[in-house]
C-alpha cells in the first residue's frame, strides 16, 4: 500500500533539513559538522523475502520478522516475543560500505507499537552495532530509546571501559504514528532532527566499536541477540558518509 503524502513529506523534510545537516553548519561553539556527504546503501523494504537492500546485498542474518502494508510499498516489522533481528554487514566482501560510525548520517522513519510512558517495556534499538555492556568492555553503537519510550539517545561504547550519550532528547509518542528521524555526527557535533525540526545536539564523537566488533555486522530494530526489540515498523532507511 503506498502512501503518497508520507513520501511527499519525507522528500519536504530531506529538502528542509539537507542543507543544515550536511553543509557544516555551526550549531554550538566548537561544533562543525562534515561539509559533504554522500550516499551509501540504502533499505526501503521491498523485498520483504529475502530483505536484501536497495542496491541488491543480502542480509547477514534474520529471524522472525514481520511486514506491514503501511509505509512505501511496505515496512519492516520487528516485534516478535521471541529473538527477532535483521543482520547486515558493515562492508560487503567487494568493499562497498553500509555504515560509518565515526562520523556520517542515518535518516529512518519509524512507528512504534508503543505510546511513550509505556513504551517498549525494556531498551529498544532503531540500529545497533556491537553490544552494550554494564563496563563497556566490547564495544557498541546505537540508536535507541528507553524502557518508557520517552527518550531517544545516541550512545557509543569502546572495549576499554568507556561509554557516553552523545544526545538524548524527550519524545511524547504515539502507538502507529510515523516517525522522521535524521542523526548526524562527526569529531565536532553529532546532531538530532525528528520530524523536520532540530531536537537537540550534542558533543562530537570520540568512541565508536572497533573494527573487530564491526566485523560482526549492525542491527536494524533489536540489538545482537535479536533482544532489546525495537517494537515497531521500519521504513526508508538511508546512510550516509563523509566525503
Amino acid at each position: 500500500m503506498k502512501i503518497p503524502s508520507k513520501i511527499k513529506l519525507c522528500r519536504l523534510i530531506l529538502f528542509l533539513i539537507l542543507p543544515t545537516v550536511f553543509t557544516g553548519v555551526r550549531y554550538a561553539a566548537g561544533q562543525t559538522l562534515p561539509i559533504t556527504q554522500f550516499p551509501l546503501d540504502s533499505w526501503s523494504f521491498y523485498d520483504t523475502n529475502a530483505w536484501t537492500t536497495d542496491i541488491g546485498y543480502a542480509p547477514v542474518s534474520f529471524t522472525n520478522l514481520n511486514t506491514s502494508i503501511f509505509g512505501d510499498e511496505g515496512s519492516l516489522i520487528v516485534d516478535s516475543t521471541n529473538a527477532a533481528w535483521l543482520q547486515y554487514n558493515v562492508i560487503e566482501d567487494d568493499g562497498t560500505t553500509n555504515l560509518t560510525v565515526d562520523e556520517g548520517s542515518v535518516t529512518l522513519w519509524f512507528s512504534p507499537d508503543w505510546s511513550s510512558g509505556g513504551g517498549p517495556g525494556a531498551w529498544g534499538q532503531l540500529l545497533d552495532v556491537g553490544q552494550w555492556t554494564s563496563d563497556a568492555s566490547y564495544g557498541w553503537w546505537s540508536l535507541n530509546v528507553d524502557p518508557a519510550g520517552t527518550n531517544l539517545y545516541f550512545s557509543a561504547q569502546n572495549n576499554a571501559g568507556i561509554g557516553t550519550n552523545y544526545l538524548s532528547v524527550p519524545i511524547t509518542w504515539t502507538s502507529n504514528q510515523w516517525h522522521f528521524i535524521a542523526l548526524t555526527y562527526s569529531s565536532t557535533g553529532t546532531v538530532l532532527y525528528l520530524d523536520g525540526q532540530l531536537a537537540t545536539n550534542g558533543v562530537g564523537m570520540t568512541i565508536w566499536p572497533s573494527s573487530s566488533v564491526l566485523a560482526n555486522g549492525f542491527y536494524i530494530g533489536s540489538d545482537t541477540n535479536g533482544l532489546a526489540q525495537a517494537h515497531g515498523m521500519f521504513d526508508n532507511i538511508y546512510r550516509f558518509k563523509t566525503s
